[in-house]
């Protein structure tokens, strides 16, 4: 596995290993991060997901991983872009769509997500969770 500068792996070779992602979102008007360059912020927030996963997906599961960063305004790390364009360039080649619509549709999902996963965060989940009978569950090992 080659690496960049960076020490992470290049985003070719994420989707031809096993690809483990991990989203962080982050708010950045938060009080905390005020007098922070936007840039700044993305790449201690690659960071530390890094340092977290990265060695143990590396050498224990054999895989690259990438951290997928965004802000809760929708706009995304470059490590981010890089992985939707290498996954947008293999969709629209592989169902011959335009690379224009398979990225736009990709982004729209991506920002669907995170406003669901926001609302979800201030409001709590409305759906009702089905709770099935656990304590008359017997379990085979």
């Amino acid at each position: 596995v080659s690496t960049q500068s960076t020490g992470s792996v290049s985003a070719e070779l994420i989707l031809f290993l096993f690809p483990f992602l991990d989203v962080r979102v982050f708010h950045a008007n938060a009080p905390s991060h005020m007098n922070t360059p936007l840039d700044q912020l993305y790449r201690r927030n690659e960071c530390s997901k890094k340092q977290s996963y990265g060695k143990r997906v590396r050498e224990v599961e054999g895989g690259a991983f990438s951290p997928l960063v965004m802000n809760t305004g929708g706009d995304i790390a470059n490590e981010f872009q890089k992985v939707l364009r290498t996954l947008s360039t293999r969709i629209s080649k592989r169902t011959e769509e335009p690379y224009s619509e398979v990225m736009a549709h990709l982004r729209t999902r991506l920002r669907f997500c995170l406003l669901r996963s926001c609302l979800i965060a201030l409001r709590g989940n409305r759906r009702k969770i089905a709770i099935t009978g656990l304590a008359h569950t017997e379990l085979v090992i």
